[in-house]
């Protein structure tokens, strides 16, 4: 198995856009933003929803932060 991982970052609000995730897949260094949902608890837990909902991966494994960064790591198949 591989393990894919990726970088998630809360950004804030600014005078014209909504609190924002920023989700960065560190192996390619695709990127997309997403707005915060309120109705999960944090960070972790948007991220988490997104990616098992819009990406095919077999599992999260763990994930982890370093300073203000959220790292999420998951199992592939590939």
């Amino acid at each position: 198995m591989k393990n894919r991982i990726y970088k998630v970052k809360k950004l804030p609000a600014t005078n014209n856009k909504g609190t924002r995730i920023k989700i960065i897949d560190i192996n390619n260094l695709n990127n997309i933003t997403i707005p915060y949902n309120y109705k999960f608890k944090n960070t972790l837990d948007i991220a988490l929803n997104y990616i098992e909902t819009n990406l095919i991966y077999l599992k999260h494994n763990f994930s982890f932060y370093d300073k203000n960064v959220l790292y999420i790591v998951y199992n592939t198949k590939i």
